[in-house]
């Protein structure tokens, strides 16, 4: 889901006239049945990707926390590309073994989801909001990204709880398409 991280990892030194652009998606999936168990744990049905165009999207809804949750609390995010009819984990894959202990440092990647939510722990029927919470992907970032990350990506994130003594896993994916297009494509010539 937090696709955001994964642009800003790209740091290329790639000079050139072209744009890597991205197509998000609104829907938000759930990831497969060996993750039944942790539907217990989310109500992720308020929560929702709102996208403008290629270069904005907006986060917004809610979602709410239906067990305690308390430090440490593990997730794991990162992004897979399709292969032909393979998803395979690539570019991004991180693990925080307490996103309690980070949520509230800038330096880390989920600060700007976590940056407005209470710190932990949680009771059950705790709520995070997003109110349209903004991202966008700079055109210098979009400049760096290389021709060859053109295709089809998902973000994913896995949250950990303990739902009467077992660790259970919550777990949600949300798709990207990405295309190269060259800037005189789409930019008028000035003369």
């Amino acid at each position: 889901m937090k696709l955001k991280e994964f642009f800003f990892l790209f740091q290329f030194a790639l000079a050139t006239n072209a744009y890597m652009h991205f197509i998000f998606y609104e829907t938000i999936h759930k990831c497969s049945n060996e993750y039944e168990a942790g539907e217990a744990a989310v109500d992720f049905s308020k929560f929702k990707y709102i996208p403008v165009n290629d270069t904005h999207t907006f986060i917004n809804g809610s979602l709410k926390f239906l067990v305690d949750v308390n430090p440490p609390w593990k997730i794991r995010y990162g992004t897979e590309r399709k292969y032909g009819s393979i998803w395979d984990v690539t570019g991004y894959d991180k693990t925080y073994r307490d996103l309690c202990a980070i949520m509230w440092n800038p330096m880390e990647p989920p600060y700007i989801y976590t940056k407005k939510q209470q710190k932990c722990p949680y009771k059950a029927g705790t709520e995070w909001k997003f109110d349209k919470e903004h991202f966008k992907i700079e055109p210098e970032i979009r400049k760096r990204i290389p021709k060859d990350y053109e295709g089809e990506w998902r973000g994913f994130f896995i949250m950990t709880f303990n739902v009467d003594g077992k660790n259970v896993e919550f777990c949600r994916k949300s798709y990207v398409d990405t295309y190269w297009e060259n800037e005189k494509d789409v930019l008028p010539i000035l003369g």
